[in-house]
């Protein structure tokens, strides 16, 4: 069982900035790591300083440490088995080697909700410089998509659906279970970016019925900053190239100057692998088991995320965006508090010790669809006790007026 942890332990209402304390509750933009990720992001950088970057006798052993971090990513989300699992530099760079690798058609097809993220909608966007077109399904002002205009958009033209598992300027869940349904009706490829939720509840690929899975390791699996991978599901690998080359990519042959590209997730990879934080992010996923796997932690996440939804919606002073049942949220929340604006809001949480943010999120249209252009937004994790949500409601009571 997950115990009610802080990293604080108890909170006092005279917690500021100036004690060298905080209530971090940024969640959804980066956790602070796991002790272990820390542990091991100093050995390969003590590592490195001792042995180099590349000596032979430490280089094999962190190759093969690479092997097993994609193994463990693979339990983790439910893939068959390591070859369907790459390593990136981030979740935004999973997304855009996915999207360069595959082979489009002028008359391809791309269906995105109309309230993506950024590096969910760019990259994917892009595509219509080679003729594809681009789809977008509504969302209502919760942030939800609209099931039924899903199935209307999807034609023998269609090729993908992409959508992140909530947007995450409102935090709407995404019936996803329910999308790969749709997906796999049509027989269209669908793409889960599970950045934003990667850590805070289970994903089975199967279960989610994904082709691809795009994710983050700073985040809920409280990684290190730099490092994400990508799930390809076994049947799709046939209709991928790689999306750039390198001596990681494949087989060199030296006589025919050519290389044979690996035949499974590995044609991902192309230059010097990122060792440190790799590495690092096989430890969040160990961490996560030692606290009693997913669903212990899932259980806390929503128990913490709930507490959160509570603290904030029974203020009067305050406006929450997104759906109103806590089983259709993610642990954040967004809210404003007129007439003062998000940024004073979080500027005012801050003075007083309390880690939050304020604006778009590089996701505004959810937000336009509630008439305003930016909010503030606190995202909680099981790190966070029932004692610091308390603290962040009472501090919001003395919000001047």
């Amino acid at each position: 069982m997950l115990r009610n942890v802080t990293r604080h332990g108890q909170v006092a209402t005279t917690l500021n900035a100036q004690s060298g304390q905080c209530v971090y509750l940024n969640h959804a933009a980066g956790s602070i790591p796991a002790p272990p990720v820390v542990e091991s992001l100093t050995a390969s950088v003590e590592g490195i300083a001792a042995h180099g970057t590349a000596n032979p006798l430490h280089f094999e052993k962190w190759l093969t440490g690479l092997v097993e971090v994609r193994r463990a990513l693979a339990g983790f989300v439910g893939a068959k088995s390591e070859h369907e699992i790459a390593l990136t530099s981030s979740g935004t760079d999973a997304i855009n080697r996915l999207v360069r690798s595959l082979a489009w058609q002028r008359s391809d097809r791309v269906v995105l909700p109309d309230n993506e993220f950024v590096s969910n909608c760019a990259p994917w966007l892009r595509l219509r410089d080679q003729g594809v077109s681009i789809a977008l399904v509504r969302t209502a002002e919760d942030g939800m998509i609209d099931l039924q205009h899903l199935r209307a958009l999807l034609s023998s033209q269609t090729r993908l659906v992409s959508v992140s598992h909530t947007p995450n300027s409102i935090g709407a869940m995404q019936p996803i279970a329910e999308i790969g349904a749709i997906a796999a009706e049509r027989g269209v490829l669908f793409h889960l970016n599970a950045c934003p939720t990667i850590g805070q509840v289970s994903l089975d690929v199967d279960d989610v019925g994904c082709t691809f899975m795009t994710a983050t390791a700073r985040k809920y699996l409280r990684g290190p900053a730099t490092g994400g991978f990508l799930y390809v599901r076994e049947a799709a690998l046939g209709e991928l190239r790689p999306p750039s080359i390198g001596w990681m990519t494949g087989s060199w042959d030296a006589n025919s100057q050519s290389l044979e590209p690996w035949r499974d997730a590995r044609m991902f990879h192309d230059g010097h692998p990122l060792f440190a934080d790799w590495l690092a992010l096989g430890e969040a996923v160990a961490y996560v088991a030692s606290l009693g796997g997913m669903a212990s932690v899932a259980r806390r996440v929503s128990e913490v995320s709930r507490c959160a939804l509570e603290e904030l919606s029974g203020r009067k002073n305050l406006v929450v965006y997104g759906p109103r049942r806590p089983q259709d949220r993610a642990a954040l929340i967004s809210f404003g508090a007129p007439p003062r604006t998000p940024r004073e809001v979080v500027a005012f949480l801050r003075e007083r010790g309390i880690v939050a943010e304020a604006g778009n999120f590089l996701c505004p249209v959810p937000l336009a669809k509630n008439g305003v252009s930016e909010a503030a937004r606190i995202s909680v994790h099981y790190t966070n006790s029932i004692e610091e949500l308390t603290f962040v409601g009472r501090v919001l009571d003395e919000l001047p007026k």
